[in-house]
């Protein structure tokens, strides 16, 4: 609860569009939304009207957890560095429930975003929040190296369902898997100018599998070493050696964030 005392103001300053009357409603929808999950367990959708860079947003928040979403995409900007001035595609490889799809939506209006989400309840909502938006295109599948299909392990909180095996996952579903040629071929996409991932130690299979260079210019996304203790920084380095990189270390995890743009070579 310390935290959401932090956080919730943050997140309501982020979304008020410089609004005092839309921060001060923002602030206590969204504290009315965290009790009423923590100590009345309510269940269903909770919405919420956010602003964004002039950008209109509806959130249907569902779970406390969602909160902490909102403040890694809009508050912490994890996912702001973009130098593409003007990205015409961009890829979304795990989507959640379509959140960084509207940050980018609101940041690049013009831009096509393509969203891949493999889990069920995570597709369902990224439809949900994007269904009225014709540059959001949604698809529910996972990304690997290859077209078929895959075990998802379902994580009790939303934003680890994971290829991987997983400890605290209690169950498991089959999904689609569709490999990047695939979905670009799917798509009409010739090259992306903008991929971002957050797949949960797919990442390692994936990006072995392609050129990066010939699928995009740049690329940002959360690196899981504490998934896959067989791959090191190394591996980064062979991967993405024609591409400028930045690598930031997350605390507690053995974990980083990836932003790599490629180097132009005469």
């Amino acid at each position: 609860m310390k935290l959401l005392f932090i956080h919730i103001p943050k997140i309501a300053r982020a979304l008020s569009g410089n609004s005092l009357l839309r921060f001060m409603s923002l602030t206590l929808s969204l504290w009315y939304f965290a009790l009423s999950r923590k100590l009345l367990k309510r269940k269903g959708d909770f919405i919420i009207q956010g602003s964004y860079n002039h950008a209109q947003l509806t959130f249907y928040l569902r779970y406390v957890m969602d909160i902490a979403v909102l403040r890694e995409v809009f508050v912490d900007k994890e996912y702001d560095w973009c130098p593409t001035e003007d990205p015409k595609v961009i890829i979304d490889l795990g989507a959640h429930f379509g959140d960084t799809a509207l940050y980018y939506h609101a940041r690049f209006p013009n831009a096509k975003i393509i969203a891949v989400e493999p889990s069920p309840e995570n597709y369902e909502r990224l439809i949900q929040h994007t269904k009225h938006i014709p540059n959001i295109v949604a698809v529910q599948a996972a990304v690997g190296s290859s077209d078929g299909e895959v075990t998802l392990n379902l994580m009790p909180s939303s934003l680890g369902h994971s290829v991987m095996q997983r400890k605290d996952s209690d169950h498991s579903v089959v999904v689609s898997q569709l490999s990047l040629a695939t979905l670009f071929q799917q798509q009409k996409i010739d090259k992306a100018d903008l991929i971002k991932f957050d797949i949960e130690g797919a990442e390692f299979d994936l990006i072995s599998s392609i050129p990066a260079e010939e699928y995009s210019t740049v690329y940002i996304g959360e690196i899981h070493f504490d998934l896959r203790p067989n791959y090191n920084l190394d591996w980064i380095e062979k991967k993405f050696v024609v591409f400028d990189r930045q690598i930031t270390s997350l605390s507690n995890k053995k974990r980083v964030i990836l932003k790599a743009q490629l180097v132009n070579i005469l």
